[in-house]
């Protein structure tokens, strides 16, 4: 595995991280508007899994898709409706999966969110409701994913 690197303006965060073996590289990006963690095909630019970890705004009472926008959880999703601050990047940590096609995320000690298997979309310990931003979080799928109960 290869260390990330890190950019950070007043109110965006942008990491990423690679797997030296399965050739998939994971990426926060937070555009101002939300934040998601990116999975990559092995290899390729191209992204195969997505993670919602917070809202940059606040959250709408419902969906809310502008056109080339990425997308804000509404509240029929999560909890958390305030907006959300960066954490400071030297407090973000990935998480590989022995195999590198699943990875997680930490901020500070807390598992913000994962996606497992390159699964299309990930599990976060923001989100209240399944729907087309995710799951909310499965800890014992974390733990067998990423801890080999599996």
């Amino acid at each position: 595995m290869t260390a990330g690197s890190a950019a950070l303006s007043p109110d965006r965060l942008s990491l990423s991280d690679e797997h030296s073996r399965s050739m998939r590289s994971a990426f926060i990006e937070d555009d101002g508007r939300a934040a998601w963690l990116y999975l990559t095909e092995p290899g390729s630019p191209r992204i195969c899994g997505d993670c919602w970890l917070y809202n940059a705004v606040p959250a709408p009472a419902q969906r809310d898709f502008g056109r080339g926008e990425t997308p804000v959880v509404p509240r029929t999703h999560t909890d958390h409706i305030a907006p959300r601050d960066p954490p400071a990047p030297d407090t973000v940590r990935f998480q590989w999966s022995g195999d590198g096609h699943s990875v997680a995320v930490f901020f500070g000690p807390e598992l913000m969110g994962f996606i497992a298997d390159a699964g299309p979309r990930g599990h976060s310990r923001l989100l209240s409701a399944s729907g087309p931003y995710g799951s909310p979080m499965d800890e014992s799928l974390y733990a067998a994913v990423f801890k080999g109960g599996r």
